[in-house]
């Protein structure tokens, strides 16, 4: 189930920007443009991110954000604004807080990764075997296979696959991939540039229909088919 994120604001051109890049990265987004319309679709539909900016009403973003947090059943709501801080009024919000515009697609994706909160790749639960087209993926026992023909992985670049193969045909945010695979204590994406560039050798040049990490420049990463 894609995660929501809410776009509060009268700014369509913002809007479009916004929604252009979520979808992109597999999120359902939702608009609204006044107060009332902002409430009546909390109520409705579960959301893990708004990002306020200005609603018809005259209210920016620092002011939904206040709103919100008075309010106990939307108090712990993830919330980015898009606005720029003004004065040292503003320090009691983090600096991630805001966003600008024009934003930086990179930057913005990292923030909106970063406030919804993703959980590292350690879960509860056992992690099910993944057969996507030719390719199939086993955590229980290390097993990866394309063409029922094993390639060797390290656990690293086992887990890194196996996260993109789950959102096969998403394009996945570097943020969040690096959350996923080595933690929120890792932060160098070099790291995982390094890590695409073994899995492509590995896994793309030795099938006529191969698999494809393909770039997305300022995203992230998408494994899909080739051809």
């Amino acid at each position: 189930m894609p995660k929501t994120v809410l776009l509060a604001d009268v700014d369509l051109g913002f809007v479009r920007k916004c929604r252009n890049v979520l979808e992109c990265c597999g999120y359902r987004v939702t608009h609204v443009s006044g107060l009332d319309a902002l409430f009546d679709e909390l109520r409705q539909t579960p959301t893990q991110l708004v990002i306020a900016g200005h609603l018809a009403s005259g209210i920016n973003g620092e002011d939904i954000h206040k709103v919100l947090c008075h309010l106990p059943k939307f108090r712990r709501l993830n919330i980015l604004i898009h606005a720029t801080p003004t004065s040292e009024a503003d320090t009691h919000y983090r600096a991630n807080s805001f966003i600008c515009d024009p934003f930086d697609v990179s930057t913005f994706v990292r923030q909106v990764v970063d406030a919804i909160g993703r959980s590292g790749v350690r879960k509860s639960g056992a992690l099910e075997p993944i057969s996507t087209g030719p390719l199939y993926l086993d955590p229980r026992t290390h097993a990866a296979m394309i063409h029922e023909t094993e390639i060797l992985l390290s656990r690293l670049e086992f887990r890194l696959l196996y996260y993109l193969a789950k959102q096969f045909g998403r394009t996945v945010p570097r943020r969040e991939l690096m959350l996923k695979v080595w933690g929120p204590r890792h932060t160098d994406e070099s790291l995982l540039n390094a890590y695409v560039m073994k899995l492509r050798k590995k896994m793309e040049l030795r099938w006529s229909d191969p698999l494809h990490i393909t770039t997305v420049p300022g995203v992230g990463y998408r494994l899909q088919s080739g051809g």
